[in-house]
């Protein structure tokens, strides 16, 4: 909303040339992308506006400016610049008798000193801020400069005076409406208490940390993508931070209630304005809800006496009457009175009985959640596990839920740099056959299923059920290796999405009949922009070979090239159980808009237009396509996500999709595999194992073919072709995945 009407406010001081207009709203525009975490987009605006500030002689916009551009230096950890800049901005401001302006950098210098460590002069500046703000009644500088007083009392291991801070800070950020004050606040009290070993009240206030930040990112959805994420990233630290002391409490549910928010939250940067609405909550248990309350009430007195205080405040000391100044002197005793009422808080008797409660009844909870008993059952049916891996600094946390016993939680010593870099050796060596990909496969085989090894044989388990966190979602889990065997050898791999978990327990329907489309034909191109930039797609010449051979499997519906349409497939798609795409497709990060599937035709229906499709009587679309344009491990997998949900939010059970560009021939080779495993009346999951088994092996007998010898039709020659002799390469047989209900 704010760059709404920054935007009309620019364009109007353009137009009527009002320099000081503009340089003011460039300023403010460059704040707006400062608070979303765009560094650079707002240091383009600052230097914009301190330009024109200091061309027209404008010194108070330039005081302001130079703040502004200090936070952006102190934000990047350049504080020898950010001090720099803050000097300048506080002469100026000094100079022309800005007591706001002046409190404000007060602040900043203050901030940049507690960051380096010299907690007494960051005191000394906070004070300073403080007492101005308090003087002119800026309540936005009094909260900001509170919680910064918390802060380094936090940091000085004085817990007690940084919670006092942080609960007058919390009373009047509340009263003005200040969101983002209100969330980091409520995750510094958390951090306070979880360092005092109190966890259960760490929780409760980091919870509502979380809950105030989905607030504020459920209005953040009209912004582009990348501002979404750059927002995103300022933030995740402190929904991982609620898992982390989740998991450590062993409250394995609640923690997978964060981390499927986090998804969600990834996927709505990813799928904006593509999909509906949809609540999401992390459940607060009765003990939270009454501490809450009572917190709530203290906090409703404190923010009655803080604004009566700010609006004597604002009167002139020469003119106040004497009433005033006594009504004065007696709010400043309530405060120190709720401050002392604060710290008795959580010693209060009755407080440390719901803490009591809250402990067993957090403990019940994590065993006992209504959603476990059919969740046991589908497993069970499955033979299977859920493995959600959770990426932290330090340490690799495994949550694993196994049938007819709690989750489980394995902690493995790898900190998440060291995971990203095996995670970016491993797809290196993917994305080329001619390297061997064993070692980087065992690699991370040892982080993420050795120490579960134990657990899932004793447990039976057959099919790893897989919700993969951050850049683990561009590992395809199957082609880990543990010395002996790949992965896929010993399990099905069924990975998920939030939406998944809905349909486990659906039956499939049966594979009936398929609805093909390809393209094929390399005599026809098409230049179609994907992202910022333009990419000329041709046919693929092993598709039309694998359609061909698809109708040779089962009941097909073939539509090629040129008869491959949007009209020619809207009216039949669920018409059959199976949808299946032998095309290009792109699915690119961040730009839901921009992602298609390309038809013959040269039509590029998006993601945004899957959401109309109706695919209720569809089990399962496969995108067989050559080039996903999946980037690398940069970034975090979210379109792997939002591909697979949105196809399940149009109605269909599972999507297969691949992880990289994939071989034309391998393709050919694994899909017609998976297709002959279907037509033997296996499900799904097993199917796409028996046919990644096939190509290992190099042996047709477990799709249910006679054994021999994998061959590949060359579509150009009609001559058969072997996939380079080294078909046992994850290349060929891993890149694609199941997404949803693999039975």
């Amino acid at each position: 909303a704010a760059l709404g009407y920054y935007d009309q406010s620019l364009a109007i001081a353009r137009d009527i040339g009002d320099r000081a207009g503009e340089a003011r709203t460039l300023n403010n525009i460059g704040i707006v992308n400062d608070s979303l975490g765009d560094y650079r987009a707002a240091l383009g605006y600052y230097d914009q506006s301190l330009a024109i500030a200091r061309d027209i002689g404008d010194r108070a916009g330039e005081a302001n400016t130079l703040n502004n551009i200090g936070m952006v230096n102190d934000s990047l950890g350049d504080y020898r610049a950010a001090l720099g800049y803050y000097d300048q901005s506080l002469a100026i401001y000094r100079d022309i008798g800005d007591r706001a302006g002046e409190a404000r950098t007060l602040n900043n210098i203050g901030e940049v000193n507690r960051l380096l460590g010299d907690y007494r002069a960051a005191l000394g500046y906070y004070d300073q801020s403080l007492a101005i703000a308090r003087d002119i009644g800026d309540r936005a500088g009094e909260t900001r400069t509170l919680n910064n007083i918390g802060e380094v009392n936090q940091s000085l291991g004085d817990y007690r005076a940084a919670l006092g801070y942080y609960d007058q800070s919390l009373a009047i950020a509340r009263d003005i409406g200040n969101r983002a004050g209100e969330a980091a606040t409520l995750g510094n009290i958390g951090l306070a208490y979880g360092a005092q070993s109190q966890p259960e009240l760490a929780i409760l206030f980091l919870k509502q940390a979380v809950t105030t930040y989905e607030a504020i990112r459920k209005d953040n959805q009209p912004l582009s993508s990348d501002l979404q994420a750059t927002y995103t990233t300022t933030v995740a630290g402190t929904y991982r931070n609620l898992a982390d002391l989740l998991l450590q409490q062993d409250r394995i549910f609640e923690a997978q209630e964060v981390l499927d928010l986090l998804k969600v939250q990834e996927l709505n940067d990813y799928l904006r304005g593509v999909r509906g609405e949809t609540a999401h909550t992390l459940t607060i248990l009765r003990p939270e809800e009454e501490i809450l309350q009572r917190y709530g009430d203290l906090q409703t007195q404190a923010a009655a006496i803080g604004q009566e205080l700010a609006q004597l405040r604002q009167l002139e000391p020469t003119g106040r009457t004497p009433a005033q100044n006594q009504r004065i002197g007696t709010l400043v005793q309530l405060q120190q009175e709720m401050t002392k009422q604060f710290n008795a808080f959580v010693d209060s008797d009755d407080i440390q009985t719901l803490i009591g409660q809250l402990s067993r009844t957090a403990q019940r909870q994590s065993l006992n959640l209504e959603d476990l008993a059919a969740l046991q059952d589908d497993l069970t049916a499955l033979k299977g596990a859920i493995l959600y891996p959770l990426i932290l600094e330090d340490r690799l946390e495994l949550v694993i839920t196994i049938p007819n016993n709690p989750p489980l939680r394995r902690t493995v010593n790898v900190d998440r740099v060291t995971l990203n870099h095996a995670i970016t050796d491993f797809r290196q060596v993917l994305d080329n056959p001619d390297h061997d990909p064993k070692p980087a496969a065992q690699t991370l085989y040892n982080y993420l299923i050795r120490p579960l090894e134990a657990d899932l044989a004793a447990a039976g388990i057959e099919t790893i059920v897989y919700a993969p966190d951050g850049p683990l979602r561009y590992v395809p889990l199957g082609a880990l290796h543990d010395g002996n065997q790949w992965l896929i050898e010993n399990y099905r791999v069924n990975n998920i999405t939030a939406r998944s978990l809905q349909d486990l327990d659906k039956d499939p329907n049966p594979i009936v009949n398929v609805l093909a489309g390809a393209f094929a034909d390399q005599s026809l191109s098409y230049t179609i922009p994907v992202g910022r930039r333009s990419q000329t797609f041709r046919g693929l010449p092993f598709a039309g070979q694998e359609v061909t051979q698809l109708a040779t499997t089962l009941t097909t519906t073939a539509l090629l090239d040129g008869q491959f349409t949007w009209a020619a497939i809207r009216p039949k798609m669920n018409e059959f159980t199976v949808v299946h795409f032998a095309t290009h497709a792109a699915f690119v990060p961040g730009q839901p808009e921009d992602s298609f599937i390309l038809f013959g035709s040269g039509e590029t229906p998006t993601l945004a237009d899957i959401k109309t499709w109706n695919l209720a009587n569809v089990d399962l679309v496969v995108l067989s396509a050559c080039e996903t344009g999946l980037g690398g491990v940069e970034g975090n997998g979210e379109e792997i996500l939002g591909l697979g949900y949105q196809f399940q939010r149009a109605g269909a059970r599972a999507v297969i999709a691949s992880l990289w560009q994939v071989d034309d021939g391998g393709t050919q080779a694994l899909i017609n595999a998976f297709y002959r495993a279907l037509r033997q009346g296996y499900s799904k999951a097993e199917a796409l194992q028996r046919a990644q088994q096939a190509l290992i092996n190099d042996d047709l007998s477990f799709v249910g073919e006679p054994r021999g010898t994998i061959r590949v039709v060359d579509a150009r020659t009609g001559q058969p072709i072997t996939l380079r002799g080294q078909s046992d390469h994850p290349y060929y047989w891993a890149p694609f995945i199941l997404i949803g209900n693999g039975l």
